[in-house]
């Protein structure tokens, strides 16, 4: 079930991957595999509950917060959102303030090991408490904005942020 990929599934060269964080920062980055691990990674266990009313209990994910990205990005005040890009064309936004309030990862592995292709290989952000359509897998750019830019289910009805306990599934 988490190895759900809707657009497919993108071959990934690792040696030529890079993840871009641009926009209004300061500090624009792109970052190989090997300095995004370097940049220092936990481990946590969550759930992961797709809107459509399954879950799956207690997975165990390693990566970079992204709080430590947005730490060395240094988003302008004017930055707002943060829009996900992945390398099949998949996109989805979160806002400044939800990954304040909300554990964001940015996730390396699964249980213990290498995130495989069908789960997001090399990397797939996780959002705590968040529903699993903003768990944008193969991901490759983070871009801050100053304006609300709906992803790929956002614009087709999808709620903008997606709380489950608030079950925030449709619309606004």
């Amino acid at each position: 079930m988490i190895e759900y990929a809707k657009l497919g599934i993108p071959k990934i060269d690792i040696k030529a991957w890079r993840l871009k964080v641009h926009g209004l920062v300061k500090n624009p980055l792109e970052l190989t595999y090997d300095d995004l691990k370097s940049v220092g990674t936990i481990e946590i266990t969550d759930d992961l509950h797709c809107v459509e009313g399954w879950s799956v209990k207690a997975i165990r994910w390693e990566g970079v917060p992204l709080k430590k990205i947005v730490e060395l990005a240094q988003p302008t005040p004017s930055a707002t959102h943060l829009v996900l890009r992945c390398s099949d064309g998949y996109s989805t936004i979160a806002s400044v303030e939800d990954i304040k309030t909300h554990d964001f990862l940015l996730a390396t592995k699964m249980n213990g090991a290498l995130l495989t292709a069908k789960a997001g290989y090399p990397l797939r952000l996780v959002a705590s408490g968040i529903y699993a359509w903003k768990f944008a897998k193969f991901l490759r750019e983070i871009e801050f904005t100053d304006h609300y830019e709906p992803g790929y289910w956002e614009s087709r009805g999808y709620h903008p942020r997606g709380d489950v306990w608030k079950e925030e599934r449709f619309g606004r």
